[in-house]
C-alpha cells in the first residue's frame, strides 16, 4: 500500500518533469522561429516567399522525444515545430516518415525539402548539409 507522501513526491516529480520538458519545448521553439522560415526562404532571401508553399519534409520517427509516433500520429518536439513554424510563416508541410538513413538520402536526392531530425551536426555531415542553428545539447 501507498502512502500519502509516497504519492505526493511521485506527483511532485512528475510535475518537475513536466514542467523541464515545457521550458525545453519554449527554448526549442524560440531558437527555430528564428532558424528555420529563413532557411527556407533563404533561397530568395526573402522570408514572405515561403509563404503559400508547400515543403516536403522527410524525418525519422524512432527517436523520441523529438520524433515519435502516437496512435498513428507523428508526433513529438521536432514535429510539432515543424507544424508550428509552417502555420505561423504561412506554408505547409508534407511530413513523411522514412527513417534517419533513407530520410537523408531523400534529401540529397531532392525527393524532400527539408530533413528533421535528431542530428548530430558534425564536420563531416557540415559538408554535405546545411544545418540550422543548433537547438538541443544531447551530450551523445
Amino acid at each position: 500500500m501507498k502512502s500519502k507522501t509516497q504519492d505526493k513526491k511521485r506527483l511532485n516529480a512528475v510535475g518537475m518533469r513536466i514542467c523541464a520538458l515545457f521550458a525545453v519545448l519554449a527554448v526549442v521553439f524560440a531558437a527555430f522561429m528564428t532558424t528555420v522560415p529563413h532557411a527556407l526562404a533563404s533561397e530568395t532571401g526573402n522570408p514572405a516567399s515561403v509563404k503559400g508553399k508547400t515543403y516536403k519534409i522527410g524525418t525519422d520517427t524512432t527517436f523520441a522525444p523529438f520524433e515519435y509516433r502516437e496512435n498513428g500520429k507523428m508526433t513529438g518536439i521536432d514535429m510539432e515545430l515543424i507544424r508550428g513554424i509552417a502555420k505561423e510563416e504561412g506554408f505547409k508541410v508534407e511530413i513523411q516518415s522514412l527513417g534517419f538513413n533513407a530520410a537523408l538520402q531523400a534529401l540529397s536526392s531532392n525527393q524532400v525539402d527539408v530533413v528533421i531530425a535528431g542530428m548530430s551536426i558534425t564536420d563531416e555531415r557540415k559538408a554535405s548539409y546545411d544545418f540550422s542553428n543548433p537547438y538541443f545539447q544531447s551530450g551523445i
